[in-house]
């Protein structure tokens, strides 16, 4: 029986495999706010909205709509 606070090996795996997958979220994340950012600064409107994900097809649509 394990007591409370002593985690087991399996407990600590999952944590270590949770924690891996987070960091890589917020890895993707940056890099996302990181190409968006630096499209803004530069001014590259079509870097911009390739970063936030707007496809290239919508892309006139959205221009014009503004």
């Amino acid at each position: 029986m394990r007591r409370p606070g002593n985690l087991s090996a399996i407990s600590m795996a999952r944590m270590a495999a949770k924690t891996k997958t987070e960091e890589a979220e917020r890895c993707a994340k940056r890099q996302v706010f990181k190409a968006i950012d630096d499209a803004y600064r530069k001014g590259d409107l079509d870097a911009l909205l390739e970063a936030l994900g707007i496809p290239p097809t919508s892309r006139t649509a959205c221009i014009l709509r503004n």
